[in-house]
């Protein structure tokens, strides 16, 4: 792994260590403009990509802004989101509180597995968020990634309760929790 992905993952990995074990509160997604209408008519489904953010906000803990690295290979970086995108270039849009978004706010995280794979240069691409809810366990990705699944890209893949299809692809790296 090359020195800026040693430091994205450092990143990643101090801005999710405060964060095991805390109730994720609400969870929405910050697309560019000309994304919003996908992500909004995408939301019904378990999982969908767009250009953008997204935004985690735990109990007691600063909100966690995810995007990817502004340098090819692109991979995910932990980051405040006026550093990464320009002020006022993103929308904001609340998960769905309607299934199959509806099992994760209000959940408990676990767990946080990071994962490299194609393009990455070793850095991480992939977040695999494991969620404890009343009605169970399920989990979360974030990634970067187009529709055909998580790979190096300026896209974010996110999905609920399922693995990408290229999950054969991907290798873990790092995990949190336990």
């Amino acid at each position: 792994m090359d020195a800026e992905g040693e430091s994205l993952q450092r990143g990643l990995a101090t801005a999710y260590a405060p964060l095991i074990r805390k109730e994720l509160l609400a969870l929405a997604w910050m697309p560019i403009g000309c994304d919003t209408p996908g992500v909004v008519a995408s939301m019904h489904g378990a999982a969908f990509t767009f250009s953008g953010g997204a935004l985690l906000t735990f109990g007691d803990a600063p909100d966690l802004f995810l995007t990817w690295s502004l340098r090819f290979p692109y991979r995910l970086q932990a980051t405040i989101e006026g550093l990464a995108w320009r002020a006022h270039s993103l929308d904001r849009v609340y998960a769905t509180r309607e299934s199959p978004w509806d099992q994760v706010e209000g959940g408990r995280l676990l767990t946080v597995e990071f994962f490299t794979g194609p393009g990455a240069c070793g850095g991480v691409i992939g977040l695999r968020h494991r969620i404890e809810t009343s009605k169970g366990e399920t989990f979360l990705w974030i990634a970067t990634g187009y529709d055909e699944g998580v790979r190096e890209g300026d896209d974010l893949w996110v999905s609920v309760g399922s693995d990408p299809a290229n999950l054969g692809d991907l290798a873990p790296v790092m995990m949190l929790g336990a």
